[in-house]
């Protein structure tokens, strides 16, 4: 394909005969980020080890540039991977723990200081570089794993998680630093990750894997709003409506016989009225999702805080939709 960087041709894994990757094709854009989003067991890091040279496919090739690498080690694809664990040496300083990929690789003096003190003022961890990891929080710790990684110059830089084991303020930070840092490099990131709002957040591209299977793949707000299956759409939690349903009907869908429309919440609102029921308005951070029955069909909108606030719990609503109807997926049975 036409500026990927990376493509997986009919991969299959198995462990102990339990089948962890099925036919996995896919193809990752260079200079953006690709994100591997699904549940845990999915398979995801199994398929990042498979892209890094860590682990072989059952089956399949792996393309890196236009070049057939299955088979070859992990230090001849031009790739650096991130794991979940910094897994930082102890007995190194953070100096140290940055430049030991360039000494393994025998540059200059000069230059491996050029590096890492380049990659340690990027990831803003320029007073740390006399530290040792036991010294450094988990947020810091990242940091440096992330310097680590970048120094050496690879093409394309794997992250397996990285974030998952910080507190929610330090995850949403690292991760908007990391969004600037490739947009400022331009280097191609794959990223896994279990997190719906991390992969919105980052992500050119989105990659749904779940029980080994990609059922979705492509620009991140395409497969976010308009999935391709009834899958996908359960995945993203979204609306599932029926043509014989009672909210057809009331929002006004063009008739059909068999499949499903797909709405997100996000695309439904509610005003005061008299046609469904407010259950329960469940609050978030900074929004709103609402609870609704309709002749015992449920549905759920979403909303401000503040609009929630003013419908007030167990109310007669009605529902509103607040996108052109022609932006609603529809899938066949």
């Amino acid at each position: 394909m036409e500026d990927a960087i990376v493509e997986l041709r009919n991969i299959y894994k198995s462990y102990s005969g339990r089948t962890i990757l099925e036919n996995i094709n896919l193809s990752f854009k260079a200079g953006k980020i690709n994100t591997i989003l699904g549940p845990s067991g999915a398979g995801k890091t199994t398929l990042l080890r498979i892209i890094a040279g860590l682990e072989e496919p059952d089956e399949g090739s792996i393309y890196i540039k236009g070049k057939d690498v299955t088979g070859q080690p992990p230090w001849k694809r031009r790739v650096s991977m991130v794991f979940q664990e910094a897994a930082l040496l102890p007995h190194l300083n953070v100096y140290e723990n940055i430049a030991f990929g360039l000494e393994v690789l025998e540059l200059k003096r000069e230059e491996i200081d050029e590096r890492v003190r380049r990659a340690a003022s990027l990831l803003k961890i320029d007073h740390l570089l006399d530290k040792y990891p036991e010294q450094l929080s988990g947020g810091e710790a990242k940091r440096v794993s992330l310097a680590r990684a970048l120094v050496v110059g690879a093409d394309i830089l794997l992250l397996d998680e990285p974030f998952s084991n910080l507190d929610l303020a330090l995850r949403e930070e690292l991760r908007q630093e990391l969004y600037i840092i490739q947009r400022k490099l331009g280097i191609t990131i794959i990223h896994v990750t279990h997190d719906h709002d991390e992969a919105l957040e980052i992500s050119d591209y989105i990659s749904i894997l779940h029980n080994g299977r990609i059922i979705d793949h492509g620009e991140t707000m395409r497969v976010y709003e308009k999935p391709k299956s009834r899958e996908a759409a359960q995945f993203w939690r979204h609306n599932i409506v029926s043509c014989n349903s009672h909210l057809t009907k009331l929002l006004q869908l063009p008739p059909c016989n068999n499949g499903y429309y797909i709405i997100p919440a996000h695309y439904l609102g509610a005003t005061k009225g008299d046609e469904c029921y407010l259950e329960k308005i469940l609050i978030r951070r900074n929004h709103a999702l609402l609870l609704i029955n309709c002749e015992d069909e449920k549905i759920t909108a979403s909303s401000t805080i503040i609009q929630a606030r003013k419908l007030g719990m167990r109310r007669k609503i009605n529902l509103k939709l607040l996108v052109d109807k022609g932006e609603i997926a529809f899938i066949h049975e």
